[in-house]
């Protein structure tokens, strides 16, 4: 999808008819895509990965007209139920704004990197991209969201989110809800964003056993996860990766066969790689997702629209709204399912 900047995106798309290898190592120079990936359930915990990125620049007159006059530069006010968002921010940043009257600022250059939100039995919650511009360089934004399944009996629990990263050695009492290790080895770091890799686990509260890791390896190098997940998959953002004799090339997603997978090993030749990798044990539930909610039937699906059209998630605000005019907002319209 060709977005932020637009012309760029075009561009994109008009190379990726001539040549998917140059328009995939192209963005990340350029910038203007966003592409969702819905994963099937062979996926499962997993519903859908989707890759921003994109950039922001004062002097663009399109961007002007499609701000004013299209699309804000974000994600207004709009409801979710029975399922976890993993957004995890390289570049830039968001500033969440919810329902349940919480705002938080995450991104590179902020103290948090990512962002845990337990939707549960329903919120609204908006992200706008949190811009860092001068007059002549543009904002450079690039995110991971990842959709995470929950299992039947947790998707009507309160709605919450933490944020994930940062310095977690203060008084606070989520510091250790925050916690992201990096394990480093001979020529690869992996951040380890839900779940336990090589004994450092991630402060996310998870519901099922998963695994999300950002790798980073240098060139000639191996890497190895012995994680004996059912499902496992990775999205190569940058370079490529061997698995055996198989080459994954930048920007594809590569879904590992349904065998329970006791060890993945990857291996770098004469370029770095850099890639998200999940795994997880399959729900074994029936999943029905429609728009921005992920249940088990239509006919809880259909009781999520009605809620949010009777109000129960809040109402929904415009994005402009002061940080003063919104909590007014969500203190008059408040969202049923906030924790106590």
């Amino acid at each position: 999808m060709e977005l932020w900047p637009v012309a760029n995106g075009v561009l994109l798309w008009l190379l990726g008819r001539l040549s998917l290898k140059l328009s995939a190592h192209l963005e990340n120079v350029i910038t203007g895509r966003v592409c969702p990936m819905p994963l099937n359930a062979a996926a499962s915990p997993f519903i859908l990965l989707v890759h921003h990125v994109h950039s922001f620049a004062p002097w663009d007159p399109i961007r002007w007209f499609q701000r004013q006059f299209i699309l804000p530069e974000g994600f207004p006010s709009h409801p979710h139920r029975g399922f976890v968002t993993l957004t995890f921010i390289l570049d830039g940043g968001f500033v969440h704004r919810d329902s349940l009257g919480q705002k938080q600022v995450y991104g590179s250059k902020q103290t948090h990197h990512s962002q845990w939100l337990y939707t549960g039995a329903g919120v609204l919650h908006e992200e706008m991209f949190l811009h860092d511009e001068s007059w002549w360089s543009p904002t450079r934004q690039e995110l991971f969201q990842l959709w995470i399944n929950c299992p039947r009996a947790k998707k009507y629990n309160a709605p919450f989110s933490i944020l994930l990263g940062g310095d977690t050695n203060d008084n606070d009492a989520n510091a250790d809800a925050r916690h992201t290790p990096t394990v480093t080895n001979d020529k690869s770091k992996t951040l380890v964003l839900a779940g336990c890799y090589q004994g450092a686990c991630s402060g996310a509260p998870l519901d099922s056993n998963l695994l999300v890791l950002h790798v980073k390896m240098e060139p000639h190098a191996t890497w190895e996860c012995s994680a004996n997940l059912e499902t496992a998959m990775l999205y190569m953002r940058l370079g490529s990766v061997k698995c055996g004799q198989d080459k994954i090339e930048t920007q594809y997603l590569t879904q590992f066969d349904g065998r329970r997978q006791a060890s993945v090993v990857l291996q770098t030749g004469d370029e770095a790689a850099d890639f998200l990798f999940l795994a997880g044990d399959p729900l074994m539930e029936p999943v029905a997702q429609q728009g921005s909610f992920v249940l088990n039937n239509d006919n809880e699906v259909n009781q999520a629209y009605a809620d949010y059209q009777a109000g129960y998630f809040g109402r929904p605000w415009d994005h402009s709204l002061t940080d003063d005019e919104w909590q007014k907002h969500v203190e008059q319209y408040p969202c049923v399912y906030k924790p106590k």
